[in-house]
């Protein structure tokens, strides 16, 4: 029968099989570098997860402070407050707002953020702010917001084996436990509230001090933190 056959055999090398069933060498070849390939990018995938579980966990802490806000009949209220040098403006919660029922101006204002994230808000608020630890006062203007950020700081952190010079008064008692934020104080009040004052120590966040009290802010490594976990662990002066 096959000297009956008419076909001229396979069209790439010429023998007696037809063309769909030549084994094509070098494409059998590409697709086994192919594989190869892919099977060395899944190991350097694998090790490279693996180097970054085994490397040690950092956290940035954000400097928040306790502040004094009177409400829209004189009476004060503690908020919690996120300090941010690099916005330009002053912000405050919606919620924040309605409780202490603030008079909102009508002021439709442009923002953006990280990556040009834009939005805009509709209303802005004059509110009077003041210190929990001595007579610093201020009057803000504030654009208000549905939500200003997350919880500050993340998670909870473990501050038990922490100890600080008997002359600082931290501006936020509650820095280390995960929480709402009321309101954001931009650079506008960041660089007028710094002090003459710093104590600083290798693995934990800088304390600086302000007129709301001393905040912390900086990286904390979780390693080095639960390494000393039995031991004091005084933050050092410059």
């Amino acid at each position: 029968m096959i000297k009956d056959c008419h076909s001229h055999g396979c069209n790439i090398c010429g023998k007696w099989h037809h063309t769909l069933l030549h084994r094509n060498k070098d494409f059998s070849q590409e697709h086994i570098n192919r594989s190869q390939d892919l099977s060395q990018q899944q190991r350097n995938v694998q090790a490279t997860y693996h180097s970054f579980k085994e490397s040690p966990i950092a956290r940035v802490l954000l400097a928040t402070a306790q502040v004094k806000i009177k409400d829209c009949k004189g009476n004060e209220h503690i908020c919690q407050a996120l300090l941010d040098c690099g916005s330009q403006s002053n912000f405050i919660k919606e919620s924040t707002v309605r409780r202490l029922g603030l008079e909102q101006t009508r002021n439709r204002v442009p923002t953006a953020g990280i990556n040009i994230a834009t939005s805009v808000t509709n209303y802005n608020v004059e509110l009077q702010m003041s210190s929990m630890t001595n007579n610093y006062a201020s009057i803000l203007n504030c654009l208000v917001l549905p939500r200003i950020t997350s919880n500050m700081p993340m998670n909870d952190i473990d501050i038990s084996a922490w100890e600080f010079p008997s002359d600082v008064v931290l501006a936020d008692k509650d820095f280390h436990k995960s929480g709402p934020i009321d309101i954001l104080l931009g650079a506008e009040i960041f660089f007028e509230i710094l002090m003459h004052g710093r104590h600083n120590c290798k693995g934990l966040p800088v304390l600086q001090k302000t007129k709301l009290g001393y905040i912390l802010s900086g990286k904390i490594h979780q390693d080095y933190v639960k390494k000393y976990k039995k031991q004091s662990f005084p933050f050092c002066p410059n």
